[in-house]
């Protein structure tokens, strides 16, 4: 289902789908059933494959048409025919995707899960860690996750230390709004603005330059 959609500045697009449906009816959503059944076969979890059949459905959801996503061999998606640049993101109940006509663009989404605060030390760095308030640890760390993956997306590039060449600079926490990335790459430092929302039990971060 549908449960957020937006559309952003120049031309820009997202979507939230929250996965309520089974393949069935994932199904009854779309024209090309058989392809799509048969692309789906890759996958041995039903889960796995109800989120890719999502993301094609949301996609239609937004540009009113099917559109057929490919793949770089990096793994990094894009629409066959050009029309925009796309970031895709899923997680547990949960499938978002921006759109953007000319700009490089970046998203992600976490479903809120504790395990995040087990392995915090992996990719934030110690200052960051200072800078979390107890009263909303679980949240501010998810986002600071999730922020940082939004920015590594958008950079498409292999090997990026979370912890050492992403830096989330201080903010104030909100149920949405956004926060500043300081990405190290190449010997070059670039700041990026993420927007981010929270939902009931997920939160979506995206960006746009």
């Amino acid at each position: 289902m549908l449960i957020f959609e937006e559309k952003l500045f120049d031309g820009a697009s997202i979507g939230v789908w929250r996965l309520d449906e089974e393949l069935s009816q994932l199904l009854s959503f779309c024209s090309k059933k058989q392809k799509y059944l048969s692309k789906m076969e890759q996958f041995l979890s039903a889960q796995r494959k109800r989120e890719w059949l999502a993301v094609r459905v949301l996609l239609k959801q937004i540009c009113g048409e099917e559109k057929e996503i490919a793949y770089y061999p990096s793994g990094k998606p894009y629409l066959a025919d050009g029309s925009f640049c796309i970031s895709i993101s899923h997680t547990k109940g949960y499938v978002t995707v921006l759109l953007h006509p000319t700009r490089k663009v970046g998203i992600d989404i976490e479903q809120k899960n504790e395990r995040v605060l087990t392995v915090k030390h992996k990719f934030l760095n110690e200052s960051e860690i200072a800078n979390i308030a107890n009263e909303c640890e679980l949240e501010q760390t998810l986002l600071y996750w999730s922020a940082k993956e939004s920015v590594y997306k958008l950079l498409g590039i292999e090997g990026v230390n979370f912890s050492e060449q992403l830096q989330v600079k201080p903010f104030v926490l909100a149920t949405q709004g956004v926060l500043n990335v300081q990405a190290l790459v190449s010997t070059q430092t670039t700041d990026y603005t993420v927007h981010y929302r929270f939902f009931d039990d997920a939160v979506l971060s995206w960006v746009i330059v």
